[in-house]
């Protein structure tokens, strides 16, 4: 049986509360952590909203940029500061009700 995600991050909390200070020091590691998790992180949610729009569930989602970082936040935030990481209960109802109801609306 494998882990659920979010004991694996909650497993690695003080790698990567250290690695996060380490990258507000050191622009090169920044621009790695940047490089390897958040942009690789971005072209994924945009492959992922960009099936969503071809199957009608959404709109342009290249216009929602900002939204795509609020799920990974939040699960960070919960698992890695706070040590609550949250249940899978929390994370399909924060999909379901919270980012696809927001992603579905038109800016403006």
């Amino acid at each position: 049986m494998q882990p659920r995600p979010h004991s694996l991050i909650s497993n690695q909390r003080e790698r990567i509360q250290a690695l996060a200070g380490e990258a507000s020091r050191n622009a090169r590691l920044n621009a790695v952590l940047q490089r390897e998790l958040i942009d690789q992180r971005k072209v994924l949610m945009a492959d992922i909203f960009g099936r969503a729009v071809s199957r009608g569930e959404l709109e342009r989602a290249a216009q929602y940029d900002d939204l795509w970082d609020l799920l990974p936040g939040y699960l960070l935030d919960r698992a890695i500061l706070t040590e609550r990481p949250p249940s899978s209960q929390t994370v399909h109802c924060l999909v379901d009700h919270g980012l696809m109801p927001a992603l579905a609306l038109r800016p403006g």
